[in-house]
């Protein structure tokens, strides 16, 4: 009698254990099912911490709770992406401190409640892109110390203070193109002392301030094309002496800094395409040993001096694209003999 009632007992419970473990919406129960290749009855409390990785995208999953990730304490990456999810509960992810990788791309995700982000501070990859964030809050990402790579592409912001990534030291790649920047703060980027890649295309940037680049040493990769940027400062680069390509192109700039590439041993490549450029100083692209192309397709440019690509201080290597400019003739025919398959038109 006795060992009768302790096996219901131990059934009993066993009962509840399942019914915890089915308690989820209908998606993370399919996908739960298919990777551990179990019904939800069958999972073990083992069987979901052995998870380390969530694949829900395009699942039209409109919201998500705490409950849908109970027991995946050693999950390390989740992807949400391409759901219709408004908004994320504040205790979402305090059962997986483990997590490197979260995806919420192309939602519909307006902000992320204070907090969010102290339940994963081992985070290395954060993806919102493609969702309506407007604001950045001072303190949005401060739990965030150990993130490597942070995508804001394709949301609404419009302002990028100078603190709001203050204490991402570790970061590595920032994208926040296809945004409404029109403003961003002297100091914005400082604290980044390991970014290489920084993503800034096709905003509503009418000017980039002089020191805003100034701390990050590590950068190698600048996008601040399709903005409405009609005046850079001729120190601009000066902070960031690993810099490999720049993209300038589509914006309204009509004339380059006769300085403002100097000191740029490792560049590479530059895109000045598509733009409104008649004429720069001879020795703008002078001392560059590294580079290997110049874009300067589509502009107006008609003549310039002809040792501004022919001078022994301008790389002999590089390709110089100037292709659909209103060249002089001679201009052109001089340029061409000198500069041979170098020359792209």
């Amino acid at each position: 009698m006795t060992s009768f009632g302790f096996s219901q007992q131990v059934k009993a419970q066993n009962v509840v254990v399942e019914d915890e473990n089915c308690q989820r919406q209908e998606a993370f129960l399919a996908e739960l099912t298919r990777r551990l290749r179990k019904e939800c009855e069958d999972w073990s409390l083992q069987d979901l911490k052995t998870l380390k990785y969530l694949n829900l995208t395009n699942k039209m999953l409109d919201k998500v709770t705490a409950t849908d990730l109970k027991g995946l304490s050693g999950l390390v990456a989740l992807n949400l992406s391409y759901n219709r999810l408004t908004k994320i509960p504040k205790n979402f992810l305090q059962v997986t401190p483990n997590l490197k990788e979260l995806n919420l791309r192309a939602n519909f995700i307006e902000d992320v409640a204070n907090g969010f982000f102290s339940q994963v501070k081992d985070l290395q990859r954060l993806d919102l892109g493609m969702n309506k964030i407007q604001d950045l809050k001072p303190e949005f990402f401060d739990d965030l110390q150990s993130l490597e790579v942070l995508d804001l592409s394709q949301n609404r912001i419009q302002k990028v203070d100078n603190q709001v990534f203050k204490k991402l030291n570790q970061l590595r790649d920032l994208s926040l193109g296809a945004n409404k920047i029109t403003i961003i703060e002297s100091g914005a980027f400082d604290g980044l002392q390991n970014l290489k890649t920084l993503s800034l295309y096709s905003n509503e940037i009418r000017f980039m301030p002089y020191n805003v680049l100034e701390t990050a040493e590590a950068l190698e990769e600048l996008s601040i094309s399709l903005n409405k940027i009609t005046y850079i400062s001729y120190n601009l680069f000066k902070g960031t002496p690993n810099l490999k390509r720049v993209y300038l192109g589509g914006n309204p700039l009509r004339y380059l800094p006769k300085n403002v590439f100097r000191g740029l041993k490792k560049l590479e490549d530059i895109f000045l395409n598509y733009m409104e450029i008649t004429t720069f100083d001879k020795e703008t692209f002078y001392d560059l040993p590294a580079l290997k192309r110049i874009l300067l397709n589509d502009n107006r440019i008609a003549g310039l001096e002809l040792e501004t690509f022919t001078s022994p201080r301008f790389s002999s290597k590089a390709q110089v694209n100037l292709a659909r400019n209103p060249l002089q003739p001679q201009f052109k025919k001089q340029l061409k003999a000198f500069l041979k398959d170098r020359f792209i038109e």
